[in-house]
């Protein structure tokens, strides 16, 4: 069912590259618009990425499956260690908002968020599940 992972560190070359490639972009965008970016105290993310390799590497020729599995966590947890940032420096470099077409978008198809979010916050149960399911998403990408 699982192929053996061909290329150690590298089960999808591409995404490693971009990742590497977009924290070259980070960093030289963050010193040209002297932006400082602080890693803070919580090194759980460090943690799960390395977790992530050592896993990969121990059973990149006994499981495919567990060494796929680790490579993939790895991989997600440094790209959110990047696509962090890079979200910031988006806001910081104050872009042009796109609200007017996404309100045009959302006419088109007859979706009315103020009802919704009305609706939303209505129900402590509906909001309670919809506000758990988004704070839990790294949770969902593990399992």
């Amino acid at each position: 069912m699982y192929r053996r992972v061909s290329h150690l560190f590298f089960p999808a070359p591409t995404l490693w590259i971009t990742t590497l490639a977009l924290t070259l972009v980070m960093v030289v965008w963050a010193y040209l618009a002297d932006f400082k970016i602080e890693l803070g105290t919580d090194y759980t993310v460090f943690y799960v990425l390395a977790a992530g390799i050592v896993l990969g590497l121990i059973y990149h020729k006994r499981s495919p499956f567990i060494a796929t599995f680790g490579f993939s966590l790895s991989l997600f947890m440094a790209m959110s260690m990047v696509l962090r940032p890079l979200s910031y420096l988006a806001v910081y470099a104050k872009f042009p908002l796109f609200d007017e077409k996404l309100a045009w978008f959302d006419r088109l198809i007859g979706f009315d968020w103020l009802s919704h979010v009305a609706w939303v916050n209505s129900s402590p149960i509906v909001n309670f599940v919809l506000d758990y399911s988004y704070q839990s998403i790294t949770l969902q990408f593990v399992f």
